[in-house]
């Protein structure tokens, strides 16, 4: 026969034994809840950079270059940065996006970099945010050889954020990503017009130096 006291420890131990079993199951649940949230930002994710890569492929195929001595614009519409889906990130998260896309940019990997800084420009709320991505989003392709969006980003750049401190810096690749691509004449006549309107910047003497090397 049990004693009050053992019986006591029975009693206990079961009770210990439901609340684990209690936590356990709610651990489970938020597991299994944060894991779907994964999931579905993972799919957004892949979503929004397939969108924003259709409309950059978009833009470049619509692209005609200029004449000489004119600066060169983008054929077609502009592309928006509004988006049909409802946000899945905060102004807070999007520049998590842009840090994470800083990191692998600066190891090497522009590939996961663009898709960083796509979502980064997608969803910042703040204008010099949504620039400097798109900046880096350009810069990206750039680097992946990808001279077709890359001339797309920066054209973009040039159309929405001329104000902004990396607008030469936006036009010089733009120049560069022309003349990469082949469009030698629009390419020469992108840099003439950046040392035209910025004298004084870091990039002038680099568009002088392109420039003679293409003569």
């Amino acid at each position: 026969m049990l004693t009050a006291f053992q019986s006591g420890c029975i009693t206990t131990r079961s009770d210990m034994l439901r609340e684990i079993n209690a936590d356990m199951g709610r651990i489970q649940q938020e597991l299994n809840s944060k894991q779907t949230q994964r999931q579905q930002m993972t799919e957004e994710r892949r979503r929004v950079i397939e969108e924003m890569n259709a409309k950059l492929r978009e833009e470049a195929e619509q692209y005609e270059p200029a004449p000489a001595l004119q600066p060169t614009a983008p054929g077609g519409s502009v592309l928006s940065t509004s988006i049909d889906a409802p946000s899945i990130l905060t102004d807070t998260q999007a520049g998590t996006a842009f840090r994470r896309a800083q990191a692998f940019y600066n190891r090497g990997d522009y590939k996961d970099a663009a898709e960083e800084f796509v979502l980064a420009y997608r969803y910042a709320g703040e204008e010099n945010m949504q620039a400097r991505s798109l900046y880096w989003l350009g810069e990206s392709y750039y680097r992946l050889r990808d001279w077709e969006r890359a001339i797309s980003c920066f054209n973009k750049f040039e159309t929405e954020f001329s104000q902004h401190k990396l607008a030469s810096a936006a036009q010089l690749k733009k120049g560069f990503s022309l003349l990469q691509d082949g469009q030698t004449v629009s390419g020469r006549a992108t840099l003439r017009i950046l040392i035209e309107t910025y004298p004084g910047s870091a990039e002038a003497p680099l568009a002088e130096q392109r420039l003679k090397e293409t003569e």
